[in-house]
């Protein structure tokens, strides 16, 4: 469904809309679109004559109503003390699946929507403040969730910092495989993670 959605939210531009993802999609609409994937006619619906407001609100729709939510386990103490990319780093090294895939699906969204902030006015911030209510549930205490509700924010949006980083160094250690594979030896391959990117400076040695 979410492949489904993505696709044809970006084929039809919904990515370059302003407010994508914040503006609110008709609930008439959007639940009689709902009604059919539910039914199993995802691939009857005629996307073309779908706004994408309502994709967006559809996407958002299949995180919120999850019966098990992205964050449904996740140690909120933990999130209420992230303040750096590296902190965001470890909380998710603890989540589960299929929520962490889940999740990472977001994230590339997330940035992928982001990328088109220019147009859409929706940056990293914006899609964290827009998508971060729809991984957990609040709790009776309208004092605690007024807490939880800007420190997820906040985690989520550090989670997108640390997927760019993510992405990055995917692509830079496929140049790197695809450079030193002549390299027989192991021991002397070379990963690059998140940590080096923000602790060292990494250097290869590649042929010309």
């Amino acid at each position: 469904v979410l492949i489904v959605l993505r696709e044809n939210l970006l084929k039809y531009d919904g990515h370059r809309v302003e407010g994508i993802f914040r503006t609110a999609a008709q609930k008439s609409k959007c639940e009689r679109i709902k009604q059919r994937i539910d039914n199993g006619e995802l691939y009857d619906v005629d996307w073309k004559d779908v706004s994408p407001v309502i994709i967006a609100q559809l996407i958002k729709m299949w995180f919120r109503e999850s019966p098990t939510l992205v964050m449904h386990d996740m140690d909120l103490h933990a999130i209420e003390l992230c303040e750096t990319v590296s902190d965001a780093e470890k909380i998710l090294q603890r989540m589960h699946e299929p929520q962490k895939s889940y999740f990472y699906w977001l994230l590339d969204l997330c940035i992928e929507i982001a990328s088109s902030v220019s147009e859409n006015r929706m940056d990293h911030n914006n899609m964290a403040v827009v998508m971060a209510p729809n991984l957990y549930r609040l709790n009776d205490s309208v004092a605690q969730n007024a807490t939880i509700s800007t420190c997820m924010v906040q985690f989520v949006c550090l989670c997108i910092e640390l997927r760019i980083e993510m992405n990055a160094l995917r692509h830079a250690n496929q140049i790197m495989d695809s450079n030193c594979n002549d390299n027989d030896n192991d021991d002397n391959e070379q990963v690059i993670t998140p940590q080096h990117l923000r602790n060292a400076s990494v250097s290869c040695d590649m042929p010309l």
